[in-house]
């Protein structure tokens, strides 16, 4: 009997560790060789966009432009600098925590849902992070907004699904996956039962409808009011509906989650690279797909860590030894939107920043 005491306590020690570090719980294996890399990105991002001062204390640009940040950029930025803080160097990197969050001063609420719900995740795992309260309840107030994005008198044929932005424009994977990962961490942190209800509603909605079967890519929007699908293929949408995936795993202990998270992953490792490394978008590519990536990458390395069968090692570790080497500058240690090269030469987007340091923070949790 003692025995098995002992072989149950262990279990359940294990089951506990795999479900904390299986979402924003994010550790660099120590002699990692990327925790170095990651630390010198993330360094080098904060010497040269941060101005520490006034609201949006990003930059756009590199070097100095006077254009600031868009709202989701700033976000995406704010939560790559947590995870360096969590996973790497806290020292060097907690005081910029409570600073960005000053940063946005009143300006929480956007017009795009997806965008609140980037600083809502943001805001979350500062709260991991530190313990610190304001940011759960900072969390919580914004996340209304995402849930009144809920309708269903739009669209044909499959009324439902959360609305992109407040113009109503359309209805995206991002404003629908994403929103699910932040209602079940918010589950998971308050136990209050109408963030775990909203999650799976919104969850069962979007893989019924807008998640191919067979293949398991995921839609990118719905046009307003047909409701035909549009098929754009993006790293982003790819790994929302993975992080998706797995909180619903964590919350229900259902493994059929998994079993989605794995189909949406092997389109994104099959389908979604150029010789072996993950890629987005054209060349140059448009608008925000510069950021993509590196999202993609996050919950997909999510996955790898929590299955840990070394099914995604190989375009994971393709990927950031690619962007490593072929597509950073030594001179100025930016990156191009492109991990296969060449290095820029010239002035870099914040969006670029941000999926390198994304990838290269998750790449030293996994290897």
């Amino acid at each position: 009997m003692k025995t098995k005491g002992v072989l149950l306590l262990w279990s359940c020690i294990i089951l506990v560790v795999i479900f904390i570090v299986g979402s924003e719980g994010q550790v660099c294996i120590a002699n990692s060789k990327w925790k170095q890399a990651a630390n010198e990105a993330v360094s080098n991002f904060i010497n040269k966009y941060y101005i520490g001062s006034g609201d949006w204390p990003l930059q756009w640009n590199y070097p100095s432009s006077g254009v600031r940040s868009g709202y989701w950029t700033y976000a995406v930025a704010w939560d790559a600098i947590i995870s360096a803080a969590n996973a790497i160097n806290p020292g060097q990197f907690n005081p910029y925590i409570s600073r960005l969050f000053k940063g946005v001063g009143n300006n929480w609420v956007d017009n795009w849902y997806d965008d609140m719900n980037w600083m809502t995740l943001a805001l979350l795992n500062a709260h991991n992070h530190t313990g610190d309260n304001n940011y759960l309840n900072t969390a919580k107030t914004l996340f209304e907004n995402i849930i009144n994005a809920w309708d269903t008198s739009c669209c044909a044929p499959h009324p439902g699904g959360n609305w992109w932005d407040k113009a109503h424009t359309q209805k995206a994977t991002a404003s629908n996956a994403g929103p699910v990962i932040s209602a079940l961490i918010l589950y998971e942190r308050t136990k209050e039962a109408r963030y775990r209800d909203y999650g799976i509603k919104l969850y069962n909605f979007w893989r019924s409808y807008e998640v191919n079967n067979s293949t398991g890519q995921v839609v990118d929007h719905l046009v307003v009011p047909s409701g035909q699908q549009v098929w754009w293929s993006f790293t982003y949408n790819q790994g929302l509906m993975i992080g998706a995936a797995i909180e619903m795993y964590k919350v229900t202990g259902n493994r059929n989650y998994l079993n989605d998270a794995n189909l949406v992953a092997r389109f994104m490792a099959n389908n979604q690279v150029q010789s072996g490394v993950l890629h987005d978008c054209g060349n140059p590519p448009g608008g925000d797909c510069p950021n993509f990536k590196g999202i993609g990458y996050k919950y997909l390395a999510q996955l790898e860590k929590l299955q840990g069968t070394g099914q995604y090692k190989a375009v994971l570790s393709n990927s950031v030894n690619s962007l490593w080497t072929r597509a950073r500058n030594t001179g100025t240690g930016l990156f191009n939107y492109d991990w296969l090269g060449p290095a820029p030469n010239g002035p870099v987007s914040l969006s670029e920043e941000n999926a390198a340091m994304l990838a290269l923070i998750w790449a030293c949790t996994i290897e």
